[in-house]
């Protein structure tokens, strides 16, 4: 291990821990001076310290806590097989965009204190101990309580509304001209930075079809299912953290789905410590009613609850996103990405108002979407409220944030239009003069990185790669593979209603043979 290594050991607290079992190691057996060095690095090889500080300084490199290690000045560390990939801290560097953020939070918080005025109900309110053993006891059937059909507890906004906000953002420094002329060709008229086609192949080349993958059209099930096993065998057996994200770039086995997401995320269930906290979110919801639990409920019943897919996984959605309304630990998204929390003054006898909810989410309508997937991986509350929030505040959070980010929602959208049009302008040309702009269709598709629109597994198998190449920009690809797929019969539209009988139903759609025709098929 040499010095740049051993310096960032020293620094995540790892050293003390190293040194004490190597001198154990050299200790326990008969060795002479010269060949101390020898044993201690055999001993550190052979036993687990190696993979722990891998994982440690992996975990470290990865972690939302970190400065930008893009931007590091050291070529070693910055290059190094690890860290390569680690996603970097996020300050919106344009103005214009920055402001239309601000301008979200203040409708988001303007919605909390009207909604709260609207219905005559206190944002929060603390039940009575004869409410929380009722509340408790109720726990596992959440799904039981009876709903309050009196009001309209309807959620504080859908996904038009952040829609909008995107498509009428305009960039200051362009002339009215070259805006109008960005308007021909795109929906968001605006000259953000995304990859080509070429750039994407290169990015996403763990697709192309020459390899093993799960949900390939080049191989048979049995015979990639085979190849990935013994693969994940390997890596599970090993432990390393970096090797379990390099897998799911190939889609992960069923069975070991969680365990590798676990490790390609980080998540370490070692000590308790997600349990206390789980328990302490889980007391939080019991003592305290929130208004947003209300509009939760019945969102969830209009939605999920309504899904074919998921609607047995209602109670275990429920206890998940109760508690991640409370967890104030999601606030630490703030800290790197440009986010303002919203506010509300809780309680009207004390005027000043506090981050509501704790979390500073504000879910949009369907939020469940984002956690009903992942209830397949895991049917235990507390792992699957860990990975739910581990897979939030790496990827979630940017489809509903607006930013100039490679993954967020903004540049999503444009990377969709500028994909669809490399590939098939004529589609492109075709559906704009029928008054089809096709950002419109895709854009759900891509807020819900299709959940709720594809089978349950290939919704798994898409998240396999997000988690894998630890990026949303394959959510628009597939978005564009989409219309390229089915431009046979687009092409043949003449009205715009039309084109729901083409793109209303993705059921039946293959995820990988899609990107792969996209990326790599001329």
């Amino acid at each position: 291990m040499d010095n740049h290594y051993l310096k960032l050991v020293e620094d995540i607290g790892l050293a003390g821990h190293i040194k004490k079992n190597l001198r154990n190691a050299v200790l326990a057996t008969s060795v002479k001076n010269k060949d101390i060095k020898k044993v201690a690095m055999e001993t550190f090889k052979s036993t687990d310290l190696e993979v722990h500080v891998k994982n440690a300084l992996y975990k470290e490199f990865t972690s939302l806590k970190l400065s930008n290690i893009h931007h590091s000045s050291d070529l070693l560390i910055r290059n190094h097989e690890l860290f390569r990939d680690c996603e970097s801290y996020f300050k919106e560097p344009l103005d214009f965009i920055e402001d239309a953020q601000a301008k979200w939070s203040i409708r988001i918080k303007q919605a909390i204190s009207g909604m709260s005025t609207r219905l005559g109900i206190p944002l929060s309110k603390q039940r009575s101990i004869q409410e929380q053993e009722v509340f408790l006891n109720q726990w596992g059937s959440l799904s039981l309580m009876p709903d309050d059909t009196t009001k309209d507890y309807k959620p504080l906004f859908a996904a038009n509304n952040i829609f909008e906000i995107l498509i009428n953002i305009r960039n200051p420094n362009l002339t009215e001209k070259a805006t109008r002329e960005l308007q021909r060709w795109k929906l968001v008229p605006l000259n953000l930075t995304v990859k080509s086609l070429h750039a994407l192949k290169i990015q996403f080349e763990q697709l192309d079809p020459k390899l093993v993958q799960l949900d390939s059209a080049t191989y048979s099930n049995d015979q990639a299912e085979d190849e990935i096993l013994l693969q994940t065998n390997k890596v599970l057996k090993k432990g390393l953290y970096a090797s379990a994200r390099f897998l799911c770039r190939f889609g992960c086995p069923t069975g070991n789905r969680f365990e590798l997401w676990r490790m390609a995320l980080c998540i370490d269930f070692g000590g308790g410590k997600h349990m206390l906290h789980f328990e302490k979110l889980k007391c939080m919801t019991v003592k305290y009613k929130f208004l947003l639990d209300l509009i939760i409920l019945q969102d969830l019943k209009h939605t999920v609850t309504n899904d074919d897919n998921y609607f047995v996984f209602e109670d275990l959605i429920y206890q998940v996103l109760f508690t991640f309304l409370r967890d104030a630990s999601v606030l630490e998204i703030a800290s790197y990405a440009s986010i303002d929390p919203p506010t509300a003054c809780v309680n009207r006898k004390i005027d000043q108002e506090v981050v509501y909810p704790p979390s500073g989410v504000v879910p949009i309508h369907g939020f469940g979407y984002y956690i009903a997937p992942l209830c397949f991986t895991q049917a235990n509350t507390i792992p699957l409220y860990v990975l739910f929030t581990a897979i939030y505040k790496r990827y979630l959070y940017h489809l509903y944030t607006i930013s100039s980010h490679p993954n967020g929602l903004l540049s999503l959208c444009c990377l969709f239009e500028d994909v669809l049009q490399q590939k098939n302008p004529a589609l492109v040309i075709h559906m704009r003069s029928i008054n089809i702009e096709p950002l419109r269709i895709a854009y759900k598709w891509i807020l819900y990185a299709f959940s709720g629109y594809l089978d349950p597994d290939q919704v798994l198998l898409l998240w396999d790669r997000i988690i894998g190449f630890d990026s949303l920009e394959i959510v628009p690809i597939l978005a564009a593979a989409v219309f390229h797929f089915r431009a046979a019969s687009l092409l043949h539209i003449t009205l715009p209603a039309e084109a729901e009988g083409v793109l209303g139903n993705l059921d039946t759609l293959k995820v990988l043979p899609l990107i792969q025709h996209m990326l790599f098929l001329e």
